[in-house]
């Protein structure tokens, strides 16, 4: 295998930080000679793949139209991957990150006008989060859903209440850009509560960090982008919500 010593070290510096395992594909050529073909695939699937048959087909992208906003998307698949490549790379692999999971959509979810301080906590939480692919959160706004909750509560425009038809990722998460009047906006809405991206870090080159709602141009889906919390955020963020008496981030 003809590659460089950096590549080497990169492939063995993201397998390591994946569950990653090799595997084998085993058939028959035209004389009935068997053929093996070497690979790497998650330890899950390569349990469920065993002693199955399978199809190979090529992987043929589909055209879509062209979306002069979007940012185009990194052609990083996993986070290891992305940070190993990103000009941020000492800060990102200073993290610890873990992708959004069932206690922290719960947590999005919950009701401002019963528990006040989850407005704070979400918002703390969303603080240095990465969203795939990839951008860095630098600063959110957060809103009620409804005028009850909030009375400067982020208006949806038609565009965003289609969104709702669609099955996320994350179950009652739905990150997608808003068409509004001043622009397209990076928001994050949940069944409570909106958050609004305000400044970004791209990830993937290095780019000044972006400022203001209508500057996050994102190439972004409900069904497609992956959230990963940081795990300091998440910890500052449970110690608000337990303290019903919270009204700021910083105490």
């Amino acid at each position: 295998m003809d590659a460089t010593e950096e590549e080497k070290i990169k492939d063995k510096w993201i397998i390591e930080r994946i569950p990653l395992e090799p595997f084998a594909l085993i058939s028959c050529d035209d004389d009935g000679n068997e053929v093996e073909y070497d690979a790497f695939s998650h330890h899950k699937n390569i349990k469920s793949m065993s002693n199955r048959t399978f199809e190979c087909r090529p992987i043929i992208p589909s055209k879509r139209p062209l979306d002069t906003n979007a940012i185009e998307p990194s052609i990083c698949n996993d986070l290891a991957s992305l940070i190993y490549k990103s000009p941020h790379r000492r800060l990102l692999a200073s993290c610890e990150y873990f992708e959004l999971d069932d206690t922290t959509e719960l947590l999005f979810n919950k009701d401002w006008l019963h528990e006040p301080q989850v407005k704070f906590a979400c918002a703390q939480v969303l603080a240095g989060a990465v969203l795939m692919n990839a951008i860095l959160v630098n600063t959110v706004e957060m809103y009620g859903g409804t005028k009850s909750a909030d009375i400067h509560r982020e208006l949806p425009s038609l565009s965003s209440v289609s969104i709702f038809t669609t099955k996320p990722t994350y179950a009652n998460i739905w990150p997608h850009i808003r068409s509004t009047g001043d622009g397209s906006k990076l928001v994050i809405v949940t069944q409570t509560c909106t958050a609004l991206i305000t400044s970004i870090i791209r990830l993937d080159q290095s780019e000044e960090p972006k400022v203001g709602p209508s500057s996050c141009h994102f190439a972004t889906s409900p069904q497609h982008t992956k959230i990963f919390i940081d795990q300091v955020s998440w910890t500052k963020a449970k110690k608000i919500e337990s303290n019903a008496s919270t009204r700021s981030i910083e105490p």
